[in-house]
Order: C-alpha cells, then structure tokens, then sequence
C-alpha cells in the first residue's frame, strides 16, 4: 500500500487538478500555491455513471467551472450513495487527449477530419443506395445497451424499416433472461438486506461490481446470513463474503442444480404450499430429476457427496428467506452450451423454496409507470415487416432467443453479404465479440460501417468507414430511466459540464440529423427534452426536478407477497410448454459442456475485477495505473498444475490454442480449480490509439471460437481450452 499511496500521491495531485485547472502541476507543493491564490467556487451536478451497465447515480462537483470529482448520490435507493472505483476513475476521461473531438472518414492513408455535414449527406447516401439494392434488411444497429439508444437506436431502425436491432446481450446475459423469463416471466432481485441464506454461482459482486449487492449483503451477514460461493476460482468476492467455497469443476454447475432439486423433492424440503398454489409442471420435474442423486452430481462437479447434500439442506431450512442469485455473466449468462437449462435450474431452485416475493427472498421490484409520446403529434415509425436475419425469435433458427438480438452473429452474415451496412454505438465487438479474426474480416465486408463512441476503439480503428464522435455522457443530458426498488426511482443522465469537444454530439441529436438527411425526420419532430417531459408526465415531475434533485421517487413503496407471474399459464413454470413447443426439454434435463479439456490443457474463465470492466476502461489513467501496480492482467493457474509446468508465480506464460498463442504473467494459486485458468476481462486491448492500456495483458475471446448455443443462442463464451507453457 506504501507503493500504490505514492503513486496516487503523484497523479492525483498532477492529473486530478489538471482537470479542475486546465494547469499540470508537477508537484503537490506547486499545486497547493497555485490553489491558495483563488478561493475555490465548488458547484455540483446529479447524473448517471456510465462506466458499466450498472447505471449508478452520481454527483459531479465542478472547482472554477471544470469538472472535479465524482461521488454517489446517497438518494440513488439501489446503491445508498456507493460508487466503485471505475465511478471515482470516471471523471478523467472528460478531460481525456484520447478523445473523439470530430467526425473521421477512412481514407487510404487512414482517418481524415471531415464536416457533420459531409458525414451525414456521404453516409445518408450510402444508405438509401443500400436500401435500394438490398432492402432495409441489410442493415443493422449494433450497441452496448443503454437507455438512451435503446430508444434512438431503435427507432432509427424502425424508420429504416429495418428489424436488425441488437445489443450485447448475446454475449453477456441472454441465456440467464431466457431461463427466467420461461420459468418465473420475469428477471427478480434479491433481497440481500434481509436474507438468511445466499449461494452465487460464478458470479463475484465485489469484483463484478454490484454496488445494490455490496449495500445489503454485509446487513444480512451482520445478522448471521450464510453466504455459499460456488464457482471454480476463490474469488476476491468470495473470499472476503463467503462463508463456504464449492470449488466446483468449470461448466458443471447444471449438474450440482438438478441434484438439489433432486434432493428437495426427494426429501420434501420444498415449499409445498407454493409449488401447489402457484406452480405447474411439477410431476415433470419430479421424474426428471429422479436419476440426478447426489453421488451422480460428486463425479461430474468433482464436489464432496457430503457437501453437495448439506449446503441445499442448510438453504432449504432457511426458506423462504434464502435463494440462489440471478447472478449476472454469471457461470451461466452466456458462457456453457447448458447455460441456458443453468439458469432454468436455478429459477426453479427459487420457486421450490417458496422466497418468490418473500423477504429474504428474490423480489420482482416495481418499476415507474413512465409516459411515452403522443403519437397523435409525434408519428412513431411502423414496425418493420420483416424478419430478423440474424434469427432471433424467428421459427427454425433461434426462435426463444431476446428480442435484442444475436450481436454475435453479425460479422458471418456480413461476411456472406447478407448485411451491407451496420452502426456500432458505444460497443466494441472487434474485442468483446469471440474469434477476432471472424469479426474484423466479417465487419470489412460490410459496404457501410458506422463508429459512434467518444474513445478510439478497436472497432473504430479496423472496422469503421466513419467515426461519429459522441459527446462525454457529463456533457449532455440523457433519457429518463427508471430504477426498480422497493421504492421506485426515476433518474436521469444530467449535463454537469460544458463541452470539452464542441464538435461532438450527443446520440440524440445525431440520429436526429441523419434522420433528417435520410428524408424521415418527421420520426424524430421532437426535442430530448420533450420525450423527457413525455416519460415524467403521469409522474407530475419534469426533467428539472431530476436535474437540480437527482433521482426522484416515482410511486408508492412496493411490498412482499405478490404471486402473479409473466408467463403464459399465470404461475412458475417448472416445465414449460413453450421449451417443448419448439423440440427442447420441458425441463432442465443434464447436458455437458459442449468442450472438455484433454490432458494438458485448460479451461478458459474469466471475470471482471473491481477497477476495470471492459474495453471502455482499458485506457483510463487511474484504472490502468492500478492494474499495472498490480499486475491485474496476471492469469491464475492452479499451484499443482504450475509446478508440473516448471511454472513460478509472477513469471511469463504462453497461452495458445486454435492456432494463436500470447504471453502473459501468471499468477500461481491454490484459489483455482486445477482443470482451469482465469484470464480477466477487459485486457489485451489492440487499438493502438489506447496507448495506455495497449497489449496490456490477453482477452480470453483471442482463443474462444466462434459458436451459438441452440436455445438461446448465445456465444459460448467459455467453451473453450488452452494450452499453457513458460515463456
């Protein structure tokens, strides 16, 4: 800690202050001189964090009118006032030299500045040229969601008489929302303040991070709650909350799921009063899992007979105030060819404890009752009579996938000329996406690909024909966004600072104008503000009360014991019709990963770490600095598995697999399954114009192939293994 208080010493009082300045000071003694000279004028602004997708409220604090720090926002019900330090680190990127500033063309020498105006008339051009040849199917939309383009982006689309809008999901969560949704109907949250008994599966909150987790699970465990992790890797969450680590074999999870629920039934440690009033399906699962013992689970998940039998006990005698988590990523969200019957097991774990709307339990929170439009004023665009092409929802291909899409699938079907065109906003799937050979080859098939970010990506820099510089989310107001709690929320996105690029823009009024330059801007005859004051309206709030106030109650306080649920019988699915409609298992039913490991290789996984998410914050100043004190780009590696390698702790290591290998530092544990290495998210940056974080260490999808599951139709993102040797 000595080396990291120096280190922080030095930037904080050079680089910080540069932003509150405009001056680099060199030194702490230069710095305070120069501050003691004019009385500090401190303003602040409430706003949303846009380092993740957790979507933290925030204040900004403004020194002599320039951006100075950043806090959390203690009205923010989900987060108490808490933010990470990828929120803290956030307020450096407003002042950041690696910032778009204005639109780009690729020429043959590389990107050359040109004028919005050439940029909209250049690429409306280009679009109506491919919608006459090809019709609007030919052309996508592709982001990291948030709530901003899920409107613009999606209308946009709408407009183009396009159906090809998608988001990232298929890479993140898709599979863990398609188990809930066809068994609970909806996505619940956990209880954490008031529960007795939690078990995660592969999900790591302190790392992850969930800020709304982080508020309420130390309550619990104040009052003796039980925190189980399962998961292949001793996480830093794990080891700081858990209070037993189930050091489960990779991609086995399903396994261990169908034997509790075996247990459960077999010993009558379920809710029966629940499953008979508000469940169906149940006799189908009965006779399923009759064959999933305990001892069957042992040799899969590699766990003790014993452990697997006593840790479901444990959480069945502490229903209904226990549940197994949502989770994220997860060990299911998109990464198992079984993810999908994984989270299928895991919703019915909850149903069978009866902790549905229960305290303790997993809660399907209220959310705002929000206005929309007057259509009668403001012509909403119809929607596209076509088909998705990359399959989602669609009969035959992939049809209980997210209507969000397949973001996965795009760069093949450009590659086969089923797409000419595609905008990236604010993603970067030249890095995020598995098999960047498929991606960037795909994607420079395209006739037309348009960047819309605020940073230089690795999409920006191999793939984009333009860039469109997108103005910093402190510089602009967003979209009206709600927050579910046991107290709904409204908040709101708010411009705390003047732009620092003035020729950047925000996403609204960029797909305004092109809009506007494609001939159907009578889409977009409406202000931010207005579609702002439409949302709030059946709240009698207005977007001024979310500026000067932060986030705002929208509704009164939700309570336990609702029983109603989002599916089509009306209850908890535990088998579903609609899995057997369309030739899957009626329930979840054991399947193995779709790779396992052969002698001398290694299961890929991965997971964030608290100070670093995705490519987003790969070249923060403050964010990299810690992961390069503390080399947080190191891979684990199982301390037996080193030792048989000749492999020592802290020295070099080559990963390879499928033809591509890379070198990286190791970090040799005992905290690793010995079948698995952990490769940490958000590393192994190639866009050369994020110099900070450059090559910084390997990203996991350089040797994950290209895949789909059949159910949900995610990447596999974690079927994949490697071989490893000294450097």
């Amino acid at each position: 800690m000595k080396k990291m208080n120096r280190r922080s010493f030095i930037k904080l009082s050079t680089v910080a202050m540069a932003a509150a300045s405009g001056t680099v000071y060199t030194s702490k003694a230069k710095w305070t001189e120069a501050a003691s000279k004019t009385p500090p004028s401190i303003t602040r602004s409430f706003s949303v964090c846009n380092s993740c997708g957790n979507r933290c409220n925030i204040i900004a604090f403004k020194r002599q009118g320039r951006l100075w720090r950043i806090s959390g926002n203690p009205r923010d019900n989900k987060t108490g006032g808490k933010i990470c330090a990828r929120g803290h680190a956030y307020a450096a990127m407003v002042y950041d030299r690696y910032r778009l500033g204005t639109p780009l063309k690729r020429m043959s020498n590389g990107f050359e500045p040109i004028s919005w105006e050439q940029a909209y008339e250049e690429i409306s051009d280009k679009l109506k040229d491919i919608l006459r040849k090809n019709g609007p199917e030919a052309i996508f939309w592709s982001e990291y969601s948030k709530p901003i383009s899920n409107f613009y982006g999606a209308r946009f689309m709408a407009a183009l008489g396009s159906p090809n809008w998608t988001t990232h999901a298929s890479t993140c969560f898709a599979a863990r929302n398609v188990g809930f949704n066809h068994t609970l109907g909806g996505l619940p949250t956990g209880d954490y303040e008031n529960t007795k008994y939690v078990v995660f599966i592969g999900r790591a909150p302190a790392d992850g991070i969930g800020t709304s987790i982080l508020k309420g699970l130390p309550m619990a465990k104040q009052k003796g709650a039980k925190v189980v992790a399962v998961d292949p890797r001793l996480s830093y969450s794990a080891n700081s909350l858990a209070n037993e680590w189930m050091a489960i074999r990779p991609g086995t999870d399903l396994a261990l799921l169908l034997a509790w629920i075996h247990i459960m039934i077999k010993e009558n440690l379920y809710d029966r009063e629940f499953v008979s009033k508000h469940t169906v399906g149940f006799s189908d699962l009965e006779a399923a899992v009759s064959q999933y013992t305990p001892a069957w689970a042992a040799g899969i998940t590699g766990l003790p007979e014993e452990q697997i039998s006593r840790v479901v006990k444990e959480m069945a005698a502490a229903k209904p105030a226990a549940f197994v988590e949502p989770g994220w990523h997860a060990a299911y969200g998109s990464n198992y060819r079984n993810s999908t019957q994984t989270a299928r097991a895991i919703a019915i774990i909850n149903a069978l404890l009866g902790n549905l709307n229960q305290p303790g339990g997993l809660c399907f929170y209220s959310g705002a009752n929000l206005g929309s439009l007057d259509s009668s004023r403001h012509q909403a665009p119809p929607n596209s009579p076509y088909k998705r092409v990359d399959g989602a929802g669609v009969a035959g291909k992939y049809p209980l996938a997210l209507g969000s899409g397949l973001h996965h699938l795009l760069p093949g079907l450009a590659k086969e000329g089923k797409f000419k065109a595609g905008f990236f906003y604010s993603i970067n799937p030249a890095r995020t996406v598995p098999d960047r050979e498929y991606v960037v080859s795909g994607y420079k098939n395209l006739e037309l690909s348009v960047v819309i970010d605020w940073q230089f990506s690795e999409t920006a820099e191999h793939v984009a024909d333009y860039i469109l510089p997108e103005s910093h989310p402190l510089e602009r107001d967003g979209i009206v966004e709600p927050i579910s709690a046991r107290m709904p929320q409204v908040s709101m996105q708010s411009k705390a600072i003047e732009p620092v690029h003035p020729g950047a823009r925000g996403l609204d009024r960029i797909v305004t104008e092109l809009a506007q330059a494609m001939g159907f801007g009578r889409y977009f005859d409406f202000k931010l503000d207005d579609l702002n004051k439409a949302m709030l309206f059946p709240l009698k709030l207005f977007p001024v009360h979310l500026q000067q106030r932060g986030p705002q109650v929208a509704g009164g306080a939700w309570d336990y014991g609702q029983t109603m649920f989002r599916t089509p019988s009306g209850k908890v699915e535990l088998a579903s019709g609609t899995f057997a409609e369309h030739g899957f298992s009626k329930v979840p039913i054991w399947e193995s990963p779709l790779i396992e490991p052969s002698s001398g290789e290694f299961r890929i996984i991965h997971g964030h770490q608290a100070y670093l998410t995705h490519s987003q914050t790969i070249n923060n100043p403050y964010l990299v600095s810690i992961a390069k004190d503390y080399h947080g780009e190191a891979i684990w590696i199982n301390s037996k598995k080193a030792r048989e390698l000749g492999i020592a702790d802290g020295s070099d290591v080559i990963v390879s697999a499928k033809g591509y290998e890379n070198k990286v530092r190791c970090k040799v544990t005992e905290r690793i399954h010995p079948e698995a290495i952990f490769v940490p998210a958000g590393y192994g940056s190639f866009a050369s114009k994020l110099e900070r974080g450059f090559e910084l260490g390997i990203s996991m999808n350089d040797f994950v192939p290209h895949a789909s599951e059949d159910i949900s139709g995610h990447a596999m993102m974690q079927e994949a293994v490697v071989s490893i040797r000294k450097a």
